[in-house]
């Protein structure tokens, strides 16, 4: 019986979950991109054009885990795609533009923009390891995981293999490296937990693409980028949990 070609990509490139539990732990909930412009139909040209239940469903459960952070006074850190007016992001269009509403969180994780609940680190490029660098190369992420005592970092978000995938690999090498720039890691950062079913990326069949007038190349079916950006996160060493265990 055929598996199809998904199901084929999953029976040759399989991916492991399990339940993971944050008894004992001291863990950091890091929330990407959940933004309006990349989450909320039709609010620009990353944006959903028809109303996206697997997205809508993220958000939901993002929210509901930055709650179960926060009541556990737990810290949170809210990464937001942030972009000057006039300066492009190559190869992806004009968007997150500072005024352009686009750049605000999602309705359900606004609450988050408090201080008391969450630090809240614009970022000026898919990397939000990299967009928290300031200058004289300290890191705005690493800072903030020192002073909380962070051993274990789970990230959630928008989308799955591309802002989630370049900051879990990111923060996976800085562990492995133990060090950066003043601030010590040894013996602290050790666990990488991507929570799964808080993650989506966003749905561009080929067929779509090319209706749109974009080359073939801009395809991106979402399930498919899905399973890759997974894949791709455990290879280099992150947990992947279908669920959290408080």
């Amino acid at each position: 019986m055929s598996r199809g070609f998904l199901g084929e990509l999953r029976f040759k490139v399989p991916v492991k979950t399990v339940e993971y539990g944050l008894a004992g732990k001291r863990p950091g909930l890091v929330i990407v991109d959940v933004l309006r412009g990349f989450c909320e139909t039709g609010c620009g040209p990353l944006a959903p054009p028809v109303y996206d239940p697997e997205m809508q469903s993220m958000v939901i459960l993002v929210n509901s885990t930055a709650h179960e952070f926060y009541g556990r006074k737990l810290p949170i850190i809210v990464l937001k795609d942030l972009h000057k007016p006039g300066v492009p992001e190559p190869p992806y269009p004009t968007h997150c533009e500072e005024g352009s509403g686009q750049e605000e969180l999602m309705p359900e994780l606004k609450w988050t923009e408090d201080p008391r609940v969450a630090e809240v680190m614009p970022k000026d490029c898919i990397n939000g390891f990299v967009g928290g660098i300031e200058g004289g190369g300290h890191s705005k992420v690493l800072r903030w995981v020192a002073r909380e005592n962070i051993d274990t970092l789970v990230v959630v978000g928008d989308c799955t293999d591309i802002c989630v995938l370049d900051f879990v690999a990111t923060m996976l090498s800085v562990r492995n490296h133990r060090i950066f720039g003043d601030i010590p890691l040894a013996g602290k950062l050790k666990d990488v937990v991507v929570y799964v079913p808080a993650c989506a990326t966003y749905d561009l069949p080929r067929n779509v693409a090319e209706k749109l007038g974009l080359p073939p190349e801009a395809a991106h079916p979402r399930n498919i980028m899905q399973h890759m950006g997974l894949k791709i996160m455990a290879d280099r060493g992150a947990i992947l949990a279908h669920e959290l265990i408080f």
